[in-house]
């Protein structure tokens, strides 16, 4: 019995790294797709998460996003913070506050504001 709940430790364990894995890379993409299409709607930022998470088995669904634009000593930054709830598979074996665990991801990004003078060439 304990090597079969050690098993399923490692297996849920590897769960867990690969969905916040998988969402600190769909967040990093996400903000580069913004700084490439800079008119970007937050429904197509949130249809292209949902593409980048549906590849790596994560439910779009359970994922909350925010999107922030701000302005720090004078540099304009864009910044993506996102939460997904995971569930565990074997939750019965779980204190029930571990039957859903939040995971957060986040990335933050300069916006180059090009004029004549300072754009590269």
């Amino acid at each position: 019995m304990a090597f079969i709940t050690i098993t399923f430790g490692i297996f849920e364990a590897g769960r867990i790294v690969l969905a916040q894995n998988a969402m600190q890379s769909a967040v990093e993409t996400a903000t580069r797709y913004i700084l490439v299409n800079g008119d970007a709607t937050e429904e197509e930022i949130t249809d292209y998460l949902t593409f980048e998470t549906s590849s790596m088995t994560l439910d779009f669904t359970k994922v909350t996003l925010d999107i922030a634009y701000n302005t720090d000593a004078d540099v304009d930054f864009i910044e993506i913070d996102a939460t997904y709830d995971f569930t565990p598979l074997t939750t019965s074996f779980l204190p029930a506050s571990w039957t859903s665990i939040t995971l957060a991801a986040s990335s933050r990004m300069p916006i180059q504001n090009c004029s004549a003078e300072n754009c590269p060439e």
